[in-house]
């Protein structure tokens, strides 16, 4: 079932996600100096310096694992809608053909809708793995700047993919 492919590719890909960020930052923390920076403007200077600790390193990669849990959670919620349809906020044109739906076909749309909602943090999870790569580029190897413009690219481009993607692809469902 296509439905199937496209969460269970989306698992693989936020589970590799996850475990790269993570792993990164474990691998570079001993390189760390004492001072890390704890914000940039957007030039990409710090503008505020914190002591290094593990926590504080690890809070971007914390930040994504919630961001992931969260879209999986709206995600795992969705089949709950298959008997309450007119909870679901969608456009009325949208919303008079589902509620035409048998349950049946109700819930697998509510499936579909799900397996694309599992991608919408892979753009952030690429972003929050970006800025981490060039915040070590910064801290570590002294390069003159933090560039945060390509992770706020990063993120635009795959959340206008992504969705685009699930427009079509619902679409086809309902």
């Amino acid at each position: 079932m296509r439905t199937n492919r496209i969460a269970v590719s989306a698992h693989v890909v936020n589970s590799m996600l996850l475990v790269a960020i993570f792993a990164f930052s474990v691998c570079v923390f001993d390189q760390l100096p004492n001072r890390v920076p704890a914000h940039y403007n957007f030039a990409g200077v710090p503008d505020r310096w914190t002591d290094t600790s593990m926590m504080g390193w690890l809070s971007v990669p914390l930040l994504f694992a919630g961001i992931t849990a969260l879209f999986y959670g709206i995600a795992l919620t969705l089949p709950w809608f298959r008997k309450r349809p007119q909870w679901i906020n969608m456009p009325e044109e949208s919303k008079k053909r589902f509620l035409a739906l048998d349950e049946e076909a109700r819930g697998a749309a509510l499936r579909g809708m799900a397996a694309y909602l599992y991608w919408f943090p892979v753009s952030s999870s690429l972003m929050f793995l970006w800025m981490r790569y060039e915040e070590y580029r910064f801290i570590v190897l002294r390069e003159p700047s933090f560039n945060g413009a390509w992770a706020i690219g990063i993120i635009i481009a795959g959340l206008a993919i992504t969705t685009i993607a699930m427009l079509r692809g619902i679409k086809r469902l309902v």
